[in-house]
């Protein structure tokens, strides 16, 4: 076995890991409120990803080499107060009233996987709201006395995009590594942003797919 190899190898993989330490950050009250976080005292970070590389390494037909997928569909999202009112044809779910414009849900992915895309499809033909994703994890150290700390991820909108669209986050230049033991991870959906007010009939969540290396 060649030790020298394997040191240089051991020495490489520490510095691509230190390389790729991206710092959180708390999160701004304006991030605060556009991801739904109404606590003052729940601990928000934000962590702020490279700009993905010029050559992006997704295949034309979305999958690389030995990636899987995860989908969740509209229905699958909830609300965080009952004062979420679905609405829409399933699969897919609407914001059509009520105070409660947030929709999530969680993924489950194996430990140590490496997620590197996020696609929301979904319908936004309104031209006074937009859609906001975000990617985010919920952690908190195995029996922890701390609160648990929520840490969005990545980030992205509609933008006033008429009609069926594609908002895709893309982590492909730091990739999230699943730490299932300490961490839940979700997407949450703002359907109605900035004002606040459901628009039904003008925007709908389709579904949600996850692209991960295990």
């Amino acid at each position: 076995m060649n030790t020298r190899w394997m040191a240089r190898s051991a020495l490489a993989f520490v510095c691509c890991m230190a390389a790729n330490a991206w710092a959180d950050r708390p999160a701004t009250q304006t991030e605060r409120q556009a991801m739904g976080f109404d606590d003052p005292a729940q601990l928000v970070m934000v962590r702020d990803l490279p700009f993905p590389a010029d050559s992006d390494t997704r295949a034309p037909d979305g999958a690389g080499l030995g990636d899987e997928w995860q989908t969740r569909i509209g229905t699958a999202f909830q609300g965080r107060t009952g004062a979420f009112n679905f609405g829409g044809q399933a699969p897919s779910i609407a914001c059509t009233s009520g105070t409660e414009r947030f929709a999530t849900a969680t993924f489950d992915l194996p430990a140590g996987a490496a997620i590197k895309y996020v696609d929301m499809f979904a319908y936004d033909n309104s031209s006074s709201e937009e859609m906001l994703v975000f990617l985010l994890s919920v952690c908190q150290g195995t029996g922890g006395a701390d609160p648990p700390v929520s840490t969005i991820l990545a980030n992205s909108t509609t933008s006033g995009t008429p009609g069926d669209t594609v908002v895709t986050l893309n982590l492909s230049s730091a990739p999230v590594i699943v730490d299932r033991y300490t961490c839940r991870y979700m997407v949450r959906v703002n359907m109605a942003s900035p004002g606040g007010t459901c628009v039904g009939g003008s925007i709908f969540l389709d579904k949600v797919r996850m692209q991960y290396t295990p």
